[in-house]
């Protein structure tokens, strides 16, 4: 409900294509604007910015535009680039949304009346899917309850690797999907909360 809500104040999109499929060249993607083969994060030995590709914080920052940034994945280490052009970046691994969600107000109550660009990113619907309290099993149907996420995790990683990709119905499957689900659902929550508190008018937000 809370991206729902969000999505009604600006522009959404039925049909979007990631340009990766894993975190660095993604972002890479997103703060530049240029595809993987552009600005040169391609592979995992090769996993800085370069510093002659302009970030979308700097060009924000160069014609006077507040900028802030909260990474919480391990791999977007500010001192490879991916912080370069903002005025504060947290980061803070594998931060949830509560905790991100406190930095990002810090941020606001610092820049009230005046133009920013803010970059959250959140890492709660990222595997291992653990989220606080009851959130973790909200989804998970009661002949599950019993499933451990690293059993499960390794029974579904050696079935891929021989080759075998088990259904949607599969109860390792279902056991993953409704686990992550409760991840979604913390998340929301406490974005919402968020969106209720503070007036967000310029920000960027993504996953993973």
């Amino acid at each position: 409900p809370s991206l729902n809500a969000l999505a009604e104040l600006g522009s959404s999109f039925t049909r979007a294509l990631a340009p990766s499929p894993w975190t660095l060249p993604s972002t890479a993607t997103l703060l530049t604007g240029l595809t993987p083969s552009a600005h040169g994060v391609v592979h995992h030995d090769r996993m800085v910015l370069p510093d002659d590709v302009p970030t979308l914080a700097e060009r924000a920052r160069a014609v006077g535009v507040s900028t802030g940034a909260v990474f919480t994945n391990d791999l977007l280490d500010p001192h490879k680039g991916y912080a370069r052009g903002f005025d504060s970046c947290a980061y803070v691994t594998y931060a949830n949304a509560r905790q991100v969600g406190h930095l990002a107000r810090g941020f606001l109550d610092n820049h009230a009346g005046r133009q920013f660009l803010l970059l959250l990113h959140y890492f709660d619907p990222h595997h291992p899917f653990r989220a606080p309290g009851e959130w973790r099993d909200r989804f998970v149907e009661p002949e599950l309850l019993g499933y451990d996420l690293d059993v499960v995790g390794g029974r579904l990683l050696a079935a891929m690797e021989a080759g075998v990709v088990p259904g949607p119905e599969h109860p390792d499957m279902r056991f993953m999907e409704q686990r992550q689900r409760g991840d979604i659902a913390y998340f929301d929550e406490h974005f919402g909360r968020l969106l209720d508190d503070q007036p967000v008018r310029m920000a960027a937000l993504f996953f993973g």
